[in-house]
């Protein structure tokens, strides 16, 4: 599957050639929806097959067992994702999600004040991204919305430690992915249009929780996702339950 999709990316790439970013090319309706994530996705697959070789090489045919009951599914290419290892790292990402919330965390768009004490708008405009001031945002929702993503390990909450330096960057790439995938659902039919899988992986990447939602759920869910956008910004969503949305 991976090679198959490396041939089609192949032939994709000559259409993006000269284009700032694959976002720049889906905003500008140069790449769909789906030529994007399959590009996408086949370079995170192609990335992880020197390591995963090595594990295949050592492990043999346990490298199934040694994957799940050892946590290594990141060396694992996503084409290459048995459902139990699927449903399990998502399981693992809403614990992770949920206990950041139960930290607490306080909407973007409480974060700021103008001199008349009005929650100011620049950070949480309706419709934008929320990436205005990313480096000047409370580090608890630096750290939350890193959680939330997967945006780093899990590591640095053991030691206690939040990678600050890291995490602007990381979410200004992250959110401006989740923008112009807005737009190209919107663009390409709305929620709707999005089959099972595709629901499950939009909802992941906006930080939504999908284990045990049917369908139906995940595209209400993914609608209201859209009309709060409407409202607000997509960093003021993130630090958000959607019982809280706008």
């Amino acid at each position: 599957a991976i090679y198959h999709n490396y041939n089609l990316v192949r032939q994709i790439r000559p259409r993006v050639t000269g284009t700032s970013s694959l976002e720049q090319a889906l905003r500008d309706g140069v790449l769909s929806r789906a030529e994007y994530h399959l590009v996408r996705r086949t370079r995170s697959d192609v990335s992880r097959i020197p390591l995963f070789a090595l594990v295949l090489l050592v492990c043999g045919e346990f490298t199934p067992l040694v994957v799940i009951f050892m946590g290594l599914s990141g060396v694992v290419p996503r084409t290459c994702h048995i459902p139990r290892q699927i449903e399990g790292a998502q399981r693992k990402a809403e614990r992770r999600r949920g206990e950041s919330f139960r930290q607490g965390t306080v909407p973007i768009a409480t974060t700021r004040t103008t001199r008349g004490g009005v929650a100011a708008a620049g950070a949480a405009a309706a419709g934008g991204t929320g990436l205005e001031d990313v480096q000047g945002l409370p580090k608890p929702i630096l750290a939350h919305v890193g959680r939330s993503l997967g945006l780093y390990s899990s590591l640095w909450d053991r030691v206690g430690v939040t990678p600050t330096i890291l995490l602007p960057r990381r979410i200004r790439n992250a959110v401006d992915r989740i923008d112009v995938d807005d737009l190209a659902i919107q663009r390409e039919g709305g929620v709707k249009g999005l089959s099972e899988g595709e629901l499950k992986l939009a909802a992941e990447a906006r930080g939504l929780d999908v284990v045990g939602k049917p369908s139906g759920s995940l595209t209400s869910l993914l609608d209201m996702w859209m009309q709060a956008r409407k409202r607000t910004s997509i960093i003021d969503l993130l630090s958000r339950r959607p019982s809280a949305w706008p």
